[in-house]
């Protein structure tokens, strides 16, 4: 047992700080609105915090009588340390005090879980000569093969089955126990490690009421309050209370839309929807890429001509979400409509043969981490493949000039409305329905505060927007424009929002 405790120990310190880095790495991205440089920071951080932490361990090695009982007392504080960290976090972080809080309690809990390592090692190794090799390797391998099954465990499946706040306090939970049996195992004193490990487990339930994503979640300027959350190891979801406007739907804390078709009020831009009904008169078969609350879905159901229509969406929280709202509800029972959890790339790869007349992409704001895998001309190629000859490609392209002009490069025409990409092998503008009876055809009963004196007003606040090509918006710019690449991520980082 000699040799085996500290391998037990180096393999729980591996798995339980790499699972808590994967959290802290979900905590500054929801915090920071999931920009790409969120997981550099917290890499950053945790690599300063894992060196700290082993400079302590080889202090302790020295000036410790008893290795293992050390290990065991720094192993118990780490496991307060990481609820103290969280509340302390959840405090600060609407503050001005917010990124050095969140360092030190990144760099703290690293550090102190990171020190057993020269602990273990220095326990786990044979006192004879020749045999210090061997034992020194079987100590790393354990926390090697800890440290590989953390990310996927925290990632994967405590995320899963628990909400962000209530993983950090299992994974608080384990540490204290780890600590409890080492210190055990350097005493044999069963019932002070029992008495110890039920000590500290009290005082960690203590801090089960939810508060860390509600004190992180945006949207609640004016005295709004949260009215649905949502987490999976996929991502958080909430909605925030938006009156008699629509509920605001965030999806990693940024704005995602609103539970709304309401063209009258036009809260979510939902003209842009509608839009659509003029620009493909004919449209059957449609496919969208992103659900959100559901509300461009529904919108786009109503179009009169359309008879199938396959929803991607990589997180079901988004079919939770809607099932509460019958504003958008019925699209979960509408027989044409198949909902696919998937991620949009894949999907469209994984299904070759598929062809639309529609592709409507809702993305995620262009400076966000991984939106080039959805605004890049090789996904734009993978999209036009999947396009019918007179098919459209319509991308929310947050105005982003250089998605516009990576799609101009990718097809034929291309064109903004508003904020997003119309792109097609044809010329659509040309075939638009001069009469607007399409879309006057939506405007009908089941429109929400619609009547027939106001349709014409609606329609013309449509058309309004001009379509703008790449040469257009060019004139504006003092730039020039790039296009997106899978390899280049320019959205996200050379034109990007920034971190701070």
């Amino acid at each position: 047992m000699k040799l085996f405790t500290p391998r037990i120990i180096a393999f729980w310190v591996g798995f339980l700080s790499l699972s808590q880095e994967i959290l802290w790495t979900r905590v500054v991205s929801f915090s920071y609105l999931t920009k790409p440089q969120a997981f550099a920071l917290v890499l950053a951080l945790y690599l300063l915090g894992i060196a700290m932490g082993a400079a302590l361990g080889r202090v302790a090695c020295r000036h410790s009588r008893d290795v293992l009982a050390t290990g065991g007392v720094i192993l118990i504080i780490a496991g307060v340390v990481d609820i103290a960290a969280l509340v302390l976090y959840g405090s600060a972080a609407n503050g001005a005090f917010s990124l050095p809080t969140l360092s030190i309690a990144i760099i703290t809990t690293a550090a102190l879980k990171s020190a057993l390592f020269p602990l273990v090692h220095h326990l786990g190794s044979d006192d004879v000569v020749s045999g210090k090799g061997v034992s020194f390797s079987r100590v790393y391998v354990s926390n090697v093969f800890g440290s590989s099954l953390g990310p996927l465990a925290g990632g994967l499946v405590l995320l899963q089955l628990a909400t962000l706040q209530e993983s950090f306090i299992a994974i608080s939970a384990l540490t204290t126990a780890l600590g409890c049996f080492a210190l055990w195992q350097a005493s044999k004193n069963r019932d002070a490690a029992i008495g110890g490990a039920l000590c500290a487990l009290i005082a960690i339930g203590l801090a089960a009421p939810n508060m860390l994503v509600p004190a992180l979640a945006a949207g609640k300027e004016g005295g709004r309050e949260i009215v649905t959350l949502i987490e999976n190891r996929n991502g958080i979801v909430h909605t925030v209370d938006g009156g008699s406007d629509g509920d605001i739907v965030f999806g990693n804390n940024v704005y995602d839309g609103r539970i709304s078709t309401d063209i009258l009020k036009n809260k979510n831009g939902i003209h842009r929807a509608y839009a659509l009904a003029e620009m493909h008169d004919q449209a059957r078969d449609v496919l969208i890429i992103g659900l959100s609350g559901g509300a461009w879905t529904k919108v786009v159901s109503n179009f009169p001509t359309v008879e199938r229509i396959d929803v991607v969406e990589i997180n079901p929280a988004y079919l939770e979400l809607i099932a509460k709202y019958p504003e958008v509800s019925s699209i979960l029972e509408d027989p044409r409509i198949r909902f696919h959890i998937d991620d949009g790339r894949r999907w469209l790869r994984l299904n070759p043969d598929k062809r639309y007349d529609l592709i409507v992409l809702n993305s995620i704001h262009h400076w966000r981490a991984n939106a080039t895998n959805l605004l890049s001309a090789e996904f734009m190629e993978l999209v036009r493949d999947h396009l019918e000859w007179q098919g459209i490609f319509y991308v929310n392209s947050t105005s982003s000039p250089d998605v516009l002009f990576t799609a101009s490069e990718v097809f034929k025409h291309a064109y903004r409305y508003d904020n997003f990409v119309a792109a097609s092998g044809v010329d659509f503008l040309e075939r638009m329905s001069l009469n607007k009876s399409r879309t006057s055809e939506i405007f009908g009963p089941g429109s929400p505060g619609v009547n027939a004196g106001e349709q014409g007003r609606l329609l013309e606040k449509i058309y309004s927007i001009p379509f703008l090509t790449v040469h257009d918006v060019r004139r504006e710019s003092s730039r020039d424009f790039e296009i997106v690449r899978d390899d280049n991520m320019i959205t996200e980082y050379k034109f990007g929002a920034g971190f701070f």
